[in-house]
């Protein structure tokens, strides 16, 4: 009993400590930039502009045009940023809380850039699985937002109607509420409220993943030291569905590639108990469980193995001589940069054209009204 008590003090400080150096050294670069841009897309008009164009998307699930916006958060800079915006837009009552509740259901995903290079190059070293991976992540994904946006069909009107009212009687309210908060702070006022917010979301997902690293840390040590469980494969699983960055790592270091894969394609898709509650920390405005967020995701793992599975039986991925592609460490180091610094890019791009497009927009709004006053 002592030296069990003297492991698990050992492996407490260890688990945080480690914990912590990974949030600083990985999420935290990764995640801050794209939690800030969430954040301030949804306290500027870009959002409104986004669904004129990209109506077709939310059609697809049945949803209101301003469904845009959380949709490709969630699709590209991966969670918790679609919940946070989603949550951002039913307190400023742009989306219904059915919409809230669909979206929920299927914008949570893997970052593409976390599962390109982080997992298939840097763990895999086969820049294929990372494809496939990609591809069953998120094609599973808009199968759930698909089939959940057709099951609860019957109550879009009376969900719609119920929020176009409170929306009527409340308008004045929200109004002014959103006038205050937005429309009459300077843009200094908008970063440095991103700011703040971006790092209180950062500081529950540090605290999340030092939670459930901790747990998964003490759970392999007592299940090793008693020998309820000496599979060290079914350790390293229940890792992952506590965390599930160390769960991947953990299953890619096995030789046995197909099984690998499909377990890494359900971790991916289930996201870990600390990404679940990351998630249900951003939805302070919805009234969803914990049991259905869980729910949720539990399915995405599943029909992620399942795509998974029907995409190697028609690859020859696992008959190749060398499945180690990126064999040399320089090599994979170069390759995860390139996607990094292209997928980087690619977003930078985007936010450069609607800056534009909006400094055009309002700069030919001010002509127009200043030939109006001359007039």
């Amino acid at each position: 009993m002592l030296t069990l008590l003297i492991t698990l003090g050992s492996v407490n400080f260890n688990s945080v400590k480690k914990t912590t150096e990974i949030f600083m050294g990985s999420v935290f670069p990764s995640l801050f930039p794209f939690i800030l841009f969430t954040e301030i897309t949804l306290k500027t008009g870009v959002i409104s502009e986004i669904a004129n164009y990209l109506s077709f998307i939310p059609k697809l699930f049945k949803l209101s045009n301003n469904c845009a916006m959380p949709i490709l958060l969630g699709f590209l800079c991966g969670f918790p940023s679609g919940a946070k915006a989603v949550d951002n837009m039913v307190l400023n009552k742009q989306i219904s809380e059915h919409d809230a509740l669909i979206l929920i259901s299927f914008v949570n995903n893997s970052s593409p850039i976390f599962i390109l290079t982080t997992v298939s190059i840097a763990m895999m070293n086969n820049i294929t699985i990372g494809i496939i991976l990609l591809i069953s992540h998120f094609s599973s994904s808009i199968l759930i937002g698909l089939f959940y946006s057709r099951i609860n069909e019957y109550t879009i009107i009376h969900d719609k109607n119920k929020f176009l009212n409170r929306y009527a009687t409340n308008m004045s309210k929200n109004s002014e509420k959103r006038g205050t908060s937005y429309q009459n702070m300077t843009k200094f006022e908008i970063l440095q409220k991103s700011i703040l917010n971006s790092f209180i979301t950062l500081a529950f997902i540090l605290s999340f993943m030092i939670i459930f690293n901790l747990i998964a840390d003490i759970t392999y040590a007592c299940l090793s030291h008693y020998n309820l469980i000496t599979n060290t494969y079914i350790l390293d699983l229940l890792s992952g569905i506590f965390e599930v960055t160390r769960g991947v790592k953990s299953i890619s270091t096995y030789s046995s590639y197909l099984n690998n894969i499909l377990v890494i394609s359900f971790l991916l898709g289930f996201s870990g108990l600390s990404v679940i509650f990351q998630i249900k920390s951003c939805l302070k405005n919805i009234n969803i469980t914990l049991k259905k967020l869980i729910v949720f995701k539990l399915f995405h793992g599943i029909l992620s193995v399942l795509i998974a599975y029907i995409l190697l039986k028609y690859t020859t991925i696992l008959s190749m001589p060398n499945v180690s592609v990126f064999s040399n460490v320089q090599i994979t180091e170069y390759y995860q940069q390139q996607i990094s610094t292209a997928y980087i890019h690619s977003i930078a791009l985007i936010l450069l054209i609607l800056s534009a497009y909006m400094l055009i927009k309002n700069e030919s709004k001010d002509n127009i009204l200043k030939f109006k006053k001359k007039i």
